[in-house]
């Protein structure tokens, strides 16, 4: 892995962005170590943004003093600890197997989503097939960066023709969803 690029990803983040997200991925981890399987993996796919949501707010409320006043921002606060949170856990996935090769942010963000709806063989192809839709679609607007439906049906498709579980459309919508929220999200900052 390549220091440079890693520092490149976290300098969108401010130091209790990386904490907050740091804390999800660990609660994330420990949840798929000891809950793994008996969690439905699409439950488990928002777990990362749920408590990077759940710990921003807290962080908001207590360390900030703003009390407990839910704002859009929190929100948005929350899916970029979130998304972090998924590429460390995507991250850590990948060094445990060995694979320390240059690895791209945006491609870890898309493989710690896609972890739980392909085997761990089809992952890297998966990603890439989704790294590629999203790259025309910035391609097409660099500044105005926005996946729209068609690009998010292409990535469910791609979800789809390499998962090995059962998956319904609107799981798989909601995925691929997910993916290009999480994107949109990490290209704004």
């Amino acid at each position: 892995m390549n220091s440079l690029n890693v520092f490149g990803f976290l300098q969108s983040y401010t130091l209790p962005s990386v904490i907050i997200s740091i804390a999800s991925a660990i609660v994330y981890i420990l949840i798929d170590r000891f809950f793994g399987e008996k969690i439905r993996f699409t439950v488990k796919t928002y777990i990362p943004f749920a408590t990077g949501i759940i710990l921003n707010f807290f962080y908001d409320a207590i360390i900030c003093g703003n009390g407990f006043n839910f704002s859009a921002e929190i929100l948005s606060s929350g899916l970029l600890c979130g998304s972090l949170s998924t590429a460390i856990f995507a991250a850590a996935k990948r060094v445990a197997r060995g694979e320390t090769d240059k690895i791209d942010a945006v491609l870890l963000i898309i493989e710690g989503i896609l972890r739980d709806y392909v085997s761990d063989s089809a992952i890297n192809v998966t990603a890439k097939a989704v790294m590629d839709i999203i790259s025309d679609v910035v391609k097409t607007d660099p500044k105005n960066f926005k996946v729209d439906e068609k690009s998010t049906e292409k990535i469910a498709k791609a979800i789809k023709d390499n998962s090995d579980k059962d998956i319904s459309d609107g799981e798989l919508y909601s995925a691929a969803k997910l993916i290009a929220s999480a994107v949109e999200n990490y290209k704004k900052t």
